[in-house]
């Protein structure tokens, strides 16, 4: 039978809680941005194609994305951001849009 946590381990165990806590509710807000720039540091053409671009990400539906990514289950160590990117990703895929395309 494992030995009882000391108190200094169980304070420590609730720091961590906390602090993973905090930086969630900090970066939260930050997803969709920081996903967008991980998109755009993967498919550099993407930086050039302006508004259709922007027209994709409003035909996807960002908010709806997010929202689905905070509900998903998730593998230990994925963040909200991961997900969130992985699902832009996907939709993006899904509707064909090639740099060619983006680019026109």
């Amino acid at each position: 039978m494992p030995a009882a946590a000391t108190p200094r381990q169980q304070s420590h165990k609730r720091r961590a809680t906390a602090d993973g806590q905090i930086r969630r509710a900090l970066m939260e807000p930050l997803a969709p941005v920081v996903s967008l720039c991980l998109l755009l540091a993967e498919k550099l053409a993407w930086r050039e194609s302006g508004e259709a671009l922007v027209s994709a990400f409003d035909d996807i539906g960002v908010a709806a994305e997010l929202d689905r990514a905070r509900t998903a289950p998730k593998l230990k160590g994925r963040t909200l951001t991961m997900e969130l990117t992985s699902r832009l990703r996907r939709k993006l895929a899904d509707r064909t849009l090639s740099t060619a395309k983006l680019a026109a």
